[in-house]
Formats: C-alpha cells, structure tokens, sequence
C-alpha cells in the first residue's frame, strides 16, 4: 500500500473501529484475497487487529477494502475513505487560502488529445462527443482550445511538451485533456498512443511542473482511461528524473480509480466525460473546480454501470 493510503488508513482507525463491524466484513474479506486464511484467522480468532494489518497488504489493498465495504453494506463509509483518496488529486495548492486570482483577458490554453482509432488497441467509439463537448465548454469560458487526433505515443509526448513550453506570461491557467486508453505500469498510471506504445502520467506532470510562465497557475488535466494492468505495447519516456513531491499546483482528475477499467458508451461517449460535461456547463459560475469534482463524483455514481 502506497504512503497516502496507510496514512488515510492511520487517520480514520478509529472512525472505522467505531463505525464498522468486522464480523460482517467476513465473507467479503475472503472473496477478497486480501488476507491470506492464516492472517484472517489470527484477526477473527487471535490478537491481530483489522484496521491495523490493512496497512501492510500490497497496492491495490486500498481500492479492494473500498470493495469489501460496498459488499457488507457500508457504502456510507466507503464514501468517505474514497473522498479522503479524491482530495489527493491535489497534489499541492501553495496558495493560503487555495484560491488563485484571474485577471487576464485570456483564461489560458487548453490541449485536447484525442486517440480514437488505433493500430492494434481497439477503437474508442463515442470519444468524438467527449471531445466536442469539452472543447466546446472551454472556448465558451474563453480557453484557446486545440484538438490534435490518434497520435503515436512518441508524438503525444513532443505535442505536450510543446503545449507546455507555451508562452503562458499572459493567461491565468492551463488545462490538458487525455481521452484514451491506459494502464498501469509497475503502480504508474499509463496512456497508450494509437500505435500501441504508451506514455508515464507522471512525466507529463512533470513536464509543466517545469514551466516558469506557469509558476503560481493552476494546472487541470482531465484524464480519460483505464488503469488497469498494461497488456501490451513498449513504455516511451525522455527522462526517468521527475519528484511527485515537487509538482505544485495541479489538479489531477482521473476517470477512474487505480486498477480499474473505465467505462465509456460507444454512442454518447465515457461516462466519466459526460458527469464532468455536465457539472462544468451547469455549475462553473457558482463553484470552484474542486468542490465540481465531488458533483461529478457523484453524478458518477448514479450514471455509471456496475461491472
């Protein structure tokens, strides 16, 4: 389990102790794999504690309880420890008071990828209506918006390294849409280009984590596709010397959790990009874009099919 996870695990112990009966997990916590027999007899019939063994399963422990909770009943509780996970999207704010001042006549730049149609993957159908109604969204709130199409990986890499050597001096913010598939790496989080060759989320991070015109700006980048295991295709990477630590002032708003698959419709497009459609076109002049990320969470919820 990652740091972030054991330390939300450690923060709400005794909030799950207090709110959660073990008994009832049972039958879900076998299903789940997570415990081996010997360890899940030592927790129901020796000394070992639940809530503190949780901590030292592997990567995917985190998202699995999340399931075992929904299982028994506790969606409610689920709920929260998920929220506490959403709100490390933010990987740093270094505002006091988490709000940033615009005053440009410009809201900033926007770069849209699309891959669509692939040489070996299959292909995204519905992908054009989650791109026109971004698109369509952030030149209305006044984004210069661009919209390159089925890129190969090494070329989604030049486009946004590129995009974020913009000259970014006069524009409040900038916002980096990915609509394709994806995977994980070895815990990274993997976007495949249409050839069947995939990029490092992290890397693209920190591509603008470097940028000078973008010091002290918000950073948005709207992640459509799945993050379960990569099946296929060779990493693509210029540099192996990036710190999450560092990364500041970005928001980071994926489709998915991590290990999962994300669901799109062939005819409307993916569900995640409709919610998030949705609540910026409805809600954007009354809330700020995180508290807009909790409305898609739950829109999410309710529109979203169950695997």
């Amino acid at each position: 389990m990652n740091s972030e996870h054991r330390k939300i695990f450690e923060k709400n112990r005794s909030y799950l102790k207090d709110n959660v009966d073990k008994d009832q997990l049972k039958e879900s916590l076998i299903n789940s794999k997570l415990f081996t027999s010997c360890m899940l007899k030592d927790i129901y019939k020796g000394d070992a504690e639940l809530f503190e063994e949780l901590p030292t399963r592997g990567p995917k422990a985190f998202y699995k309880f999340l399931s075992v909770l929904r299982d028994a009943g506790y969606l409610r509780v689920a709920v929260e420890l998920e929220n506490a996970a959403l709100n490390n999207y933010v990987i740093q704010l270094n505002h006091e008071d988490d709000t940033y001042q615009l005053s440009h006549d410009t809201a900033g730049h926007c770069l849209i990828i699309n891959n669509m149609q692939f040489d070996n993957l299959k292909d995204r159908a519905g992908s054009d209506k989650d791109e026109k109604g971004l698109e369509t969204f952030f030149r209305r709130v006044g984004y210069k918006v661009v919209c390159p199409r089925d890129k190969p990986a090494e070329e989604m890499l030049s486009i946004l390294e590129e995009f974020s050597l913009s000259d970014f001096k006069n524009q409040d913010s900038c916002v980096v849409v990915i609509l394709s598939h994806g995977g994980n790496d070895k815990n990274l989080d993997a976007i495949y280009g249409k050839d069947g060759n995939y990029i490092l989320l992290n890397e693209i991070l920190a591509m603008f984590n470097k940028s000078e015109d973008l010091v002290g700006k918000p950073k948005v980048f709207f992640i459509q596709a799945c993050r379960d295991q990569v099946s296929k295709g060779e990493k693509i990477s210029r540099t192996n010397s990036y710190n999450k630590s560092e990364f500041a002032d970005i928001l980071l708003l994926q489709s998915t959790l991590p290990y999962h698959e994300s669901y799109r419709d062939p005819e409307r497009g993916a569900y995640f990009c409709q919610c998030l459609i949705q609540v910026l076109n409805d809600h954007y002049c009354k809330y700020d874009l995180l508290t807009m990320t909790h409305f898609i969470e739950d829109k999410m919820q309710t529109v979203c099919p169950i695997p």
